[in-house]
């Protein structure tokens, strides 16, 4: 990755704004550079962060922002904007949650270290619009705080688990068939995470977790 960055750190231009970043609190107004050269610039000044952030003007600019900066590190991910025209649609609305929820996934992984999306460069990058920054979030902290974690062997409470499932917004269905459903039958858990491709399924021995494994939705039951 080296190769592509040291051509760009030999211009006089780029000693300068490494300068001023230094001496102007990590703020800086740059004019000139053309789009197809932003994301070698921004990649290459920000080597050293743990995490950056690009935001523009509009979805169809940030989508090839984000192709761009995946060129120079695949640890890149592009947070969308709420569409509160159809939001309100399951379907859509779920799809618009598990892309944020994925990359908020990625950002407290990259703060505690866990993140190997790309084991060679583990600066993340988050691309996002206006629109996407406009809603107010829940801090990464309480996020963090609020994870549910299962472990096989573990004695968790069926009720509990239930409520908490109904607390983080998921919703109880007779067969989980998409992302932040979830299902009890008996002994059987089935969960559908909103940041996974697949459910799992939560087998119990009275009050402990026997197994945890991934299924397929179509699965017969």
């Amino acid at each position: 990755m080296r190769t592509f960055f040291e051509p760009i750190e030999d211009l006089a231009g780029y000693m300068s704004i490494i300068k001023l970043l230094d001496t102007q609190g990590k703020t800086a107004m740059i004019s000139g550079c053309i789009d197809s050269e932003k994301a070698h610039l921004v990649n290459a000044l920000g080597q050293t962060a743990k995490c950056r952030m690009i935001i523009t003007y509009d979805e169809t600019k940030a989508r090839e922002i984000f192709d761009d900066c995946r060129f120079y590190n695949k640890n890149t991910v592009y947070y969308p904007a709420k569409d509160f025209i159809f939001y309100s649609a399951d379907v859509h609305g779920n799809v618009i949650v598990k892309e944020r929820l994925e990359v908020i996934k990625q950002i407290i992984n990259n703060r505690n270290g866990t993140d190997d999306t790309d084991s060679t460069n583990d600066t993340l990058t988050v691309v996002t619009t206006i629109d996407g920054c406009a809603e107010m979030l829940l801090p990464i902290e309480t996020i963090h705080k609020n994870i549910l974690t299962l472990e096989e062997g573990g004695i968790y409470d069926v009720e509990n688990l239930k409520k908490d499932l109904v607390r983080l917004g998921y919703e109880r269905m007779g067969q989980v068939n998409g992302n932040g459903q979830f299902a009890i039958r008996g002994g059987i858990i089935d969960i559908f995470p909103l940041t996974e491709a697949a459910p799992i399924r939560i087998e119990m021995w009275d009050e402990e977790i026997d197994s945890i494994r991934a299924f397929d939705v179509e699965e017969i039951s």
